[in-house]
């Protein structure tokens, strides 16, 4: 998994991706935005009335009396003979129809696809110029003729609607930049060559689809949804006028009526476009669309990119050269070529440094990286425009004065559009920026704010926009010569699904008091926590800022009453909790040398001896920096827990609700448990048997370091109570999705079971794993059970019954979204025009043979509702388990249970969008990456200075927290 967008332990609810840090969870829910909204459905421009296909249920239906048996061919499958099947479709929960952001493809039975590989000579790496490339190939004489039946990725596949008579199977390009119509003489030639390497019948698709017998396997399901994709993306990636292509299947209308886009400062701007993803339904095949933002350099003049990111960013010449490295620009200075052929696009390769062209017989002068046209000078040979002088230095500045009557700003470093080796400068006056690049840099706080006010509509605009400008923008509205041809016939409306609403677990607290969630969220009101903690020994680090106004005036004395006030509040809550030592330590936090201020900060406080369990850290504004390190220090160095707050909120008067926030973290963090589910809403999992586990993986993000790790954690619970989740953390390689160290990370898991239950292991082990994608689930079968596995057999006596392991993936990123089709207040979320939380849906969209389903638990505040999916690659526990009373199948005990366990996220009154086990992992991950901050989001004074010095040997003693915190949520 890489550069997501996740909450981090001190940041607040998983409700509010957008609640800073020190904010805390949702005490008593979220209640919406503004006032009261009224509810709206989208409604297709005909009026199409929202009908699921009986015919498919029927199907879905019939299939399932059939699943009982073993799959004879699983084998040819995606996925390994122990996959579960689906056991049933749900039928707990009041009924609901929703449309789903899919759209049936109808397709010619007739159809054959033919699979070509495309190999060029020379080999060519670079992702642009093989699609150029391609592009000349599909314009060729010889296949010019069959265009209309040929798609491809623009990279290595070619699909056509028949077979290719190539005598020989090798065509020759010659190289054209855009926009020329004929190839220069003498032109770089490249050799094409097209290997047939599969021919798809759609007929055995189509029998595997509408098949009932579940012994049915299609050995091609792979490579034909990859085939039928690269016909979907074709239109919008062949230079269609109109329509730009930017990351993978992603596609954006740059004229006309529809573009859609919005300044976020700082040079970036963000697109909105649509993605497209072929899937393999019951009986049909459907297209998912789905909105995209994306944030794109500005096409403008680059001297005003830059300006408008020093804005935002300073003047360091190092973060410009990270930020327009790579960038295309037009050349503006130089006229066009012979017969008005376009002057081809150059690709920046960074600013001026002091190792250019240190091998030349006369380098360039250039005094310091990111020097500007006034110090950059190069060497002038013989042939040199008038009026320069020949065999003589020149200045950027003095050459484009002289030569093209223009005058580059002093202040702005030129670039580089050569090599180090051979530079070639210019002033950024001189380039034009081109559209649709996207970014890779990290979005600002500023930055997010408005990428989330433009990407953020309400459901029945999205809907909107998918049905009206997607299907245009993406070539799937009639008439598409290509897909017509390949026989494809895209349907004009959005599918039409069943679904369920379960219905909100009452919650328990102490006493034996309950309190019934609304709207997916309750008030705690005058209730206590369900095991209330005891504090005997915190005190406070107050961070100060100079720069910034102290709600305190600086004055300790002036604090004092909002501790009394936070203390009086953690006791209301329900914990035995003895007051602050006072005074704290407060230190100032406006210099560079902020982290060795704090670092002191903690070793001031923590050495008079007190045993300080717990340290309140107050800060004066937002600052990862700040952050990062106070988490480093309290988790790895010296032991303590740490949870900030913002010294603006906390100030606050009337402050109870936040400071209830804030107890909620006290509490966890110090072993409690804030709320609970009563005994029937957790099923199997009451008998104390069952313990439930959170994995998940985080990678480094582009701009990271080059040895920055990829983090790996695992959470599980400790009793059947479901309200501690102690994590373990490890470091390992970069970007490798397997967690290499799950055996042991499973053994500390079940030896701390052990230590909460009598000495007892867990029978059962149901695990929720994150972070991976549908093309990795064999990984988890074939890697990572087995060392789950293992960590058992070295933890269980050798003469014990090992545990049953069931193994459900949890996704995140995909892009399925349901929308409402009624404004029946019974049926939908009022408030957001969303689906009503608690909305499950298992069919219509699904794929009858395995088992999975999508459940949006939580009530979204804004924008439209994302649905988690879970995925069930093995099951050892739930098909075994004896039903209890008004369940039919265990696909109703899982879905029951995995929505009910959303209520259990201990950091807010309220359900969240995905299950806490897998959430807590998410959590752990950005915890390590706050360690880890210097390699995943180093500085400019820190990038290019870590490279190389961290090792595998030494990678986990990066994220290795101190043994005073190790079982307890020190991350949340």
């Amino acid at each position: 998994m890489s550069n997501r967008s996740r909450g981090r332990g001190d940041r607040g609810g998983r409700g509010s991706s957008s609640a800073p840090r020190g904010q805390g969870g949702s005490f008593r829910g979220g209640r919406g935005r503004g006032g009261p909204s009224v509810a709206q459905a989208f409604q297709p421009s005909d009026g199409a009335r929202p009908v699921p296909d009986q015919s498919v249920q029927n199907f879905e239906t019939r299939l399932i009396p059939h699943a009982k048996g073993p799959i004879q061919d699983l084998a040819k499958l995606s996925l390994r003979q122990d996959t579960p099947l689906r056991p049933g479709y749900g039928s707990r929960g009041l009924p609901v129809i929703l449309r789903a952001n899919y759209f049936q493809i109808v397709s010619n039975a007739g159809s054959i696809l033919h699979r070509y590989n495309i190999d060029i000579v020379p080999p060519v790496e670079n992702r642009r110029l093989r699609a150029r490339l391609i592009q000349l190939l599909l314009e060729h004489g010889s296949l010019s003729e069959l265009v209309s039946g040929l798609a491809s990725d623009y990279q290595a596949t070619l699909i056509s609607v028949t077979k290719l008579a190539l005598e020989p199977a090798e065509l020759t390009v010659d190289y054209r930049d855009e926009g020329e119509k004929t190839s220069a003489q003498g032109a770089k030639q490249y050799r094409i060559r097209l290997q047939e390497t599969g021919i798809f019948p759609i007929t055995e698709m189509i029998d595997y689809l509408t098949s009932t017998n579940i012994s049915d396997a299609f050995a091609e399901k792979a490579p034909v949804t990859q085939a039928l994709n690269i016909i979907m993306n074709h239109p919008p990636k062949s230079k269609n006028p109109g329509t730009l292509s930017a990351r993978r299947n992603v596609h954006f209308a740059s004229a006309g009526a529809s573009i859609e886009t919005f300044n976020l400062g700082a040079g970036l701007q963000v697109w909105r476009g649509y993605l497209t993803s072929v899937r393999l339904a019951a009986s049909r095949v459907l297209v998912n669309v789905q909105i995209k933002h994306v944030s794109m350099y500005k096409s403008v003049r680059l001297d005003e990119l830059m300006r408008d990111f020093q804005q935002q960013n300073g003047q360091d010449p190092r973060k410009i050269e990270r930020f327009i490295r790579r960038v295309r620009i037009e050349r503006l200075h130089l006229k066009p070529r012979k017969q008005g052929k376009p002057v081809p696009p150059k690709l920046i390769t960074g600013t001026a440094t002091t190792r250019d062209g240190r091998r030349q017989s006369k380098p360039p002068i250039v005094p310091s990286n990111g020097a500007t046209a006034r110090q950059v000078q190069f060497f002038l040979g013989d042939n040199v425009p008038s009026p320069l002088q020949a065999n003589k230095y020149v200045s950027v500045f003095e050459y484009f004065n002289k030569v093209y009557n223009i005058r580059a700003d002093s202040q702005l470093p030129v670039i580089n559009i050569g090599t180090v080796e051979t530079p070639n400068y210019l002033p950024p006056e001189v380039c034009f920026v081109l559209p649709a690049q996207p970014s890779v840099t990290k979005l600002s706080a500023e930055q997010t704010a408005q990428m989330i006010r433009f990407a953020v509509r309400r459901p029945f605009e999205n809907a909107k926009s998918i049905s009206e400008n997607g299907l245009t923008d993406l070539g799937l509205k009639p008439p598409n010569p290509l897909l017509t041809s390949f026989g494809l016939e895209p349907q004009p409306h959005m599918l039409a699904v069943s679904g369920r609403i379960l219905p909100a677990p009452k919650m328990a607290y102490s006493g034996n008091r309950t309190v019934e969630p609304r709207f997916g969220s309750w008030n705690m009101g005058s209730v206590t926590f369900s095991r209330g903690s005891t504090l005997t020994a915190w005190s406070i680090l107050w961070l100060r800022s100079q720069s910034g106004q102290d709600p305190w005036g600086g004055d300790p004395n002036q604090l004092v009453p909002t501790l009394q006030a936070f203390h009086q509040r953690l006791r209301e809550c329900g914990m035995q909790c003895s007051s602050p030592f006072l005074p704290g330590a407060n230190i100032y936090v406006d210099s560079d040398n902020d982290q060795l201020a704090i670092e002191e900060g903690f070793r001031k406080l923590l050495s008079r001896k007190r045993q300080e369990k717990l340290l309140l850290v107050i800060m004066p504004r937002h600052d990862d920096n700040h952050y990062n390190t106070i988490k480093r220090c309290g988790d790895l160095d010296f032991g303590v827990q740490t949870i900030c707050v913002l010294a603006s909120k906390f100030a606050k008067p009337n402050n109870s609700q936040y400071f209830a926030n804030v107890a909620l973290k006290f509490n966890l963090k110090l072993g409690g448990i804030n709320q609970s589910l009563p005994a029937d809403k957790v099923g199997f999992i009451a008998q104390g048997t069952t313990m439930i586990v959170g994995i998940d993986v985080t990678h480094p993000s582009p701009g990271s370091d080059s040895s920055a790790p990829s983090v790996a954690a695992m959470v599980a619970s400790t009793s059947r109570d479901l309200g501690q989740f102690p994590a373990v953390i490890c470091a390992q390689t970069g970007r490798q999705e397997m967690v290499a160290d799950l055996s042991m990370m499973i053994k500390t898991r079940l030896s701390l079971w052990r230590k909460h239950n009598s000495n007892r292991l867990p029978e059962n082990i149901l695990v929720y794993r994150d972070g991976v994608s549908e093309g990795q689930y064999p990984i988890v079968l074939e890697k990572e059970l087995p060392l789950l596995r293992k960590g058992c057999r070295e933890t269980y006596p050798a003469n014990a019954k090992r545990p049953a392991i069931s193994i459900v993936i949890v996704s995140k990123r995909h892009s399925t979204r349901f929308f409402i089709t009624t404004t029946d207040a019974s049926q939908i979320d009022e408030r957001s025009s969303n689906p009503k939380h608690g909305t499950v849906v298992d069919r219509g969209i699904t794929e009858p043979r395995f088992w999975d389903f999508y459940l949006q638990a939580h009530t979204a505040l804004q924008g439209t509702a994302r649905p988690a999916h879970y995925f069930v690659v093995h099951d050892e526990i739930l098909s075994r388990m004896p039903l209890p009373a008004g369940f039919t199948h265990a696909a109703d005990v899982l879905e029951d249970i995995t929505h009910n366990l959303s209520y259990m996220f201990g950091r807010a009154t309220k359900a969240v969008s995905y299950c806490p086990a897998a959430c807590y992992a998410d959590i752990a991950c950005e915890r390590g990456r706050c360690y880890l901050s210097y390699l995943f989001s180093p500085t400019a004074s820190e990038a290019g200075d870590t490279t190389g010095q961290v090792g595998e040997a030494n990678q986990d003693q990066l994220v290795r927290v101190h043994e005073n915190l190790r079982d307890t949520m020190f991350y949340i």
